[in-house]
């Protein structure tokens, strides 16, 4: 499928394709994005300069543990890899919060773990 680098995980077995074109099909990934998740909308996390590239991290919109894709975002921060959320360092979950897809954050509290995988 040609749209399948455009999927957005909205559940553990569910995926949407954005519409072709539509704004979320422009966002790329950075380890230090200026955008985030929060509940179904994607928010701006700092002033965003005009024509300045959209990012947010991809890691907080999947948990399929088999996910990784190379990373060159070129940020300071880069971790070299892009791998589901539940592999993200626990700094950076903390840094993040409440702000990953809806999904994620339902399984971790249903499970009573805190999103750092610790038991809460």
């Amino acid at each position: 499928m040609e749209d399948w680098p455009y999927t957005l995980q909205v559940g553990y077995d569910r995926y949407v394709v954005p519409r072709r074109h539509g704004v979320i099909w422009y966002f790329n990934h950075s380890c230090e994005p200026n955008c985030g998740i929060k509940g179904t909308r994607i928010i701006a996390e700092r002033d965003i300069m005009k024509g300045e590239e959209l990012t947010f991290d991809y890691s907080c919109d999947v948990d399929w543990p088999g996910f990784t894709m190379p990373c060159k975002c070129g940020s300071p921060a880069c971790r070299k890899v892009v791998r589901a959320y539940r592999y993200l360092p626990a700094s950076v979950k903390k840094k993040y919060g409440d702000r990953v897809a809806p999904f994620i954050l339902r399984a971790y509290r249903n499970r009573g773990m805190n999103r750092d995988g610790t038991r809460g």
